[in-house]
């Protein structure tokens, strides 16, 4: 199965979270900020994280209206 990042914008938060459960439930890997952002965390060095993670980058889902 595919390693996905996805990226959204705030207002799309519902729908992109939706589209991640949906992904993950199939047997995708998926890196959403809702579930790997804490409370303090360096945003950029967590994304960072997630584009690098298992040693290769990931393909993007660019949430866009």
């Amino acid at each position: 199965m595919a390693n996905v990042f996805i990226s959204h914008r705030k207002s799309d938060a519902q729908q992109a979270e939706q589209l991640a459960n949906e992904l993950r439930d199939a047997g995708h890997k998926v890196w959403f900020d809702e579930w790997k952002i804490d409370v303090g965390d360096s945003i950029v060095e967590r994304v960072d994280q997630g584009l690098v993670q298992d040693g290769g980058s990931k393909p993007s889902i660019i949430w866009d209206n």
